[in-house]
Parts: structure tokens; sequence; C-alpha cells
């Protein structure tokens, strides 16, 4: 461990099976590691969130363990409205002083997908219950209606101007553009000013949705190019030896948020890092 470094965290979607990042997050506290920057995918976009406005890897743990699902997720029309969530954790950052993701002290890029054009949106700023809204709208709940003014240009101005300005915008679930989104990490960094090769070390909480368990709409070949591509995240990290990749999946149901699982994932990632740190040739 180099403490002199600055990490990244990038946080992988997947719901409760997901879970298992924060003791993760946890053993890597306890070690002096926290990160500088984070990219994060739906429901860990909430994580990196929280962690960025201040708040401890204990009390992110404590936020999901005082709410149930039916906090965040509400009952509308056909589909269920992820309003709640983004509206809990706006109210969280505000206690801190931050409303826009820009606010944040520490860098976050959350990633959200633009069915429509088969596009991946890298949101960089944007009021914070709206970014949580466009990166959390899995399939089952309501895709999210662009009304953020600082969002919808972010869409135009990544569409290389293709897409009028005057189009209605829907977002949904980062997890079908980028749902481990390391790459979104090189990205960050490159913005950071005056950090060099050697001062950074990244990395990246590996999930991959479980589709058949939890009823997930067939894959186009959209997702299918981004969400398969284990020989992609092979590739770049063997190109890039700044990168460590925790491989993190474990049985929890996607929909599961009760406490019982949400002990369980915190076991499953403190002992994931306790039983890697007991290797001499360990990366971090």
């Amino acid at each position: 461990m180099n403490t002199g470094k600055q990490y990244g965290f990038a946080l992988g979607g997947g719901g409760g099976k997901a879970f298992a990042q924060l003791g993760a997050v946890k053993a890597l506290d306890r070690i002096g590691i926290m990160p500088s920057y984070f990219s994060g995918s739906s429901m860990r976009a909430v994580n990196a969130i929280l962690l960025s406005a201040g708040y401890s890897i204990d009390e992110v743990i404590d936020f999901y363990k005082s709410h149930k699902r039916k906090d965040f997720f509400r009952v509308g029309l056909f589909k269920l409205s992820n309003a709640k969530i983004g509206q809990l954790v706006l109210s969280m950052c505000e206690k801190k002083g931050f409303r826009n993701l820009e606010d944040l002290p520490k860098p976050v890029y959350v990633p959200a997908t633009l069915p429509s054009y088969g596009l991946r949106i890298t949101l960089r700023k944007g009021r914070i219950d709206n970014v949580v809204m466009a990166s959390t709208a899995a399939y089952g709940i309501k895709k999210y209606f662009v009304n953020d003014v600082v969002i919808r240009k972010q869409i135009i101005q990544q569409s290389n101007q293709i897409i009028r300005k005057r189009a209605i915008f829907r977002l949904e679930d980062s997890c079908y553009s980028s749902n481990v989104p390391f790459e979104l990490l090189d990205f960050l960094r490159s913005e950071k000013e005056g950090l060099s090769k050697e001062d950074f070390f990244d990395i990246v909480f590996d999930v991959k949705p479980s589709y058949k368990r939890t009823a997930f709409e067939p894959l186009n070949g959209f997702n299918k190019k981004v969400l398969s591509n284990d020989s992609n995240r092979a590739t770049f990290f063997e190109n890039n030896g700044k990168w460590l990749n925790l491989k993190l999946d474990n049985d929890i149901r996607q929909t599961d948020f009760s406490n019982n699982a949400l002990e369980m994932g915190i076991k499953i990632g403190e002992k994931y890092i306790e039983e890697l740190l007991k290797y001499k040739d360990s990366k971090i």
C-alpha cells in the first residue's frame, strides 16, 4: 500500500448483489485506502455520491439499514418510480451542503443509457436526485424523463450535436451501457490537474447482473456489446498496471434490499479483501 497515491473507485451496479462492495470498501478503509474520485453505476452511483459527500462507509451502511425497498421505489402507473431514492440521496447530500453532482468535494462520474439512440451518457453535472433517477431506471422502473437543463446539455454534447435541442429524452439505468464503469475512471482522471501516472491506483468493484433471476428484459445488440465485455476488461487491466479488478459477485438477488442481504454482502466483501491481503503479491 502506498498512502501517497490517489485511489479511484469504480462501483459496478447490481442492486442487492453489490452489497459486497460495501464490505470491501470497509475493509480497505481500515488499511487507509479511500478514494479521491469515483465512478458509480445504478444503485452504486448512490454509494459513490454519498461517500463523496463526506459520509463514512458505516454511515452509508446505516442508510441502507434504516430503509426498505419500498422507501426507494414507489408503485406507480404500470411501473415503479425511483423518485424517492433520488430525493433521499439529495436530502442526504444537502445536509452536507451539496445539491449538484459537480459540487461534490470528490469528483463522481455516473453513466446512464439513452436507449433510443443506443448511447452511453456520462453525467458529470446535474442535480443529484436527477442523476440518481437517470442511473437507476432499470427494468420495471419508469425511465427518467430529462427535465434537468444541465443533463440535457450533456446529452446533446455527447451525441456530437446529432440530437436536436428540442428532442425529448428519457434515460435508462446505466447497467444497460456501463454496468461496471471502469473506463470512466481513466476519463475522469485525465481531467484531474497535476496527477501523473505514478500518482494513482484505481480499484474496480466488479458485479455481473443476474438477468435470469430478476426478469430483466432481453439484451439487444447494444447491451450485449457493453455488458458482455469480460475480454475487454481483461485486456484493459493487462495494459494498465495501475488497476485492480475485484470480482465481488455473490448469490444475493438484485432485488433483495433486506438487512439480511446487506449483512451477508458486507461479510462477503470484507472476507474477500482480507483473503486478498494475505498474498504477498497483492497489488493493494
